[in-house]
């Protein structure tokens, strides 16, 4: 425990990797699992969960790059990919409205990720094009992840004050009056 805690408070590549593949796993583990939950005869076999595992490792690759270039700022960008992309991704794209099929469901990668998923569970195999955008998202993500840079430390105090009470005249009472 001591180690994680250390890994969390200053991240190397290290940290980041184990990171990266922790989060990848779990997210695999748990889509699985409801998978599985949701119904017990849809197929899951390797190349489901390879591909759950390729969608999910290049998306955690491509947050954990955001939050190392941007920071908290990033929150900007994934907030509201998150809230609105998984929305427009499960539609059937011929009942949006051509300006959202246009604009939010032509590029989001999670379209890529459902048709995927949807091609693996009728028995053929996703389209090429669909994996090359995953693994370009890992390689992009990996690839950020990997470029040395200056870590951040805090900044450190430029002194110290000393704040002192004169025990005469000490802080400001109520003056004998009552709370309004």
């Amino acid at each position: 425990a001591a180690a994680f805690t250390a890994l969390a408070r200053r991240p190397n590549l290290v940290g980041r990797l184990v990171v990266a593949a922790a989060a990848t796993v779990l997210g695999v583990g748990v889509v699985a699992g409801l998978f599985a939950l949701w119904d017990s005869a849809l197929p899951l076999g390797w190349d489901v969960l390879g591909y759950l595992a390729l969608v999910g490792g290049s998306f955690v690759l491509v947050q954990l790059a955001l939050l190392r270039l941007l920071g908290l700022r990033a929150m900007a960008v994934l907030g509201p990919l998150y809230l609105v992309a998984p929305a427009v991704a499960g539609q059937v794209p011929e009942l949006l409205d051509p300006a959202y099929r246009t604009l939010l469901w032509s590029w989001t990668p999670f379209r890529f990720s459902a048709d995927g998923l949807r091609a693996l569970v009728a028995g053929t195999s996703p389209d090429a094009a669909q994996v090359w955008v995953f693994a370009a998202l890992a390689v992009v993500g990996l690839a950020v992840l990997l470029l040395p840079g200056q870590e951040r430390e805090p900044d450190l105090a430029d002194g110290v004050v000393d704040v002192g009470v004169d025990q005469a005249d000490g802080l400001p009472g109520a003056q004998r009056q009552h709370t309004a």
